[in-house]
């Protein structure tokens, strides 16, 4: 929980998933998940999206003492999507 996947990772599950499900003609979607901070999400989002990743799931790293708090993820929530870098 907190640490995203490595693009390249969501590259190759987006391609397995459409090697397997292309021939079937039904969409889906790619959700990865972790923690980012309002400064460098662009960044972080950018080449996950690019990548495949359709959703992203803001999570607080387990080892956080909030992590379980609605308080502490709303905050983030509430700083908005992340701005074209």
């Amino acid at each position: 929980h907190g640490h995203p996947p490595a693009p390249e990772e969501v590259r190759a599950l987006a391609d397995y998933i459409h090697q397997h499900r292309a021939a079937r003609g039904t969409a889906f979607d790619i959700v990865v998940g972790g923690s980012s901070r309002p400064s460098h999400a662009a960044g972080l989002l950018g080449p996950l999206q690019e990548a495949g990743a359709t959703w992203w799931d803001e999570r607080l790293p387990q080892t956080d003492p909030g992590h379980y708090r609605a308080e502490t993820v709303l905050r983030r929530v509430e700083a908005g999507p992340p701005a074209a870098g």
